[in-house]
């Protein structure tokens, strides 16, 4: 399992990278690593296309819905790209979590259409 945090080359949004397994921990992990990087932006790509999600239950999702926003309060707008079809109930699950604690967020199988809509002004 690997998980990179950095700012994407424009500077403009947190790009988070998950492969492997991923395991509540790491969440826990990359959410730290980029706290420094919400000085410089306020929005978020998090990429799960080649992550495998199994180790993760439906509490540590709800736990990670419900403080993200509270401990990263530079971030505004996050678009979460899972590869798989837009009915998949874990990640629905997880984008409502975000919107409820008032966070815009959107589940996109396409990297290239979720970096539109994250760029994108409203």
């Amino acid at each position: 399992m690997a998980t990179k945090v950095n700012l994407s080359p424009d500077g403009r949004y947190v790009l988070v990278t998950h492969t492997g397994a991923l395991l509540f921990a790491d969440m826990i992990s990359a959410r730290s690593r980029s706290l420094p990087l919400y000085e410089h932006c306020d929005r978020t790509l998090v990429d799960l296309r080649s992550t495998n999600l199994s180790q993760i239950s439906v509490l540590e999702l709800d736990d990670l819905g419900k403080t993200f926003p509270q401990e990263v309060t530079g971030c505004r707008r996050i678009a979460i790209v899972s590869g798989l079809k837009t009915g998949n109930i874990f990640y629905s699950h997880l984008v409502n979590l975000l919107r409820v604690s008032g966070l815009e967020t959107e589940m996109f199988e396409d990297i290239r259409v979720a970096t539109e809509w994250l760029l994108n002004e409203q």
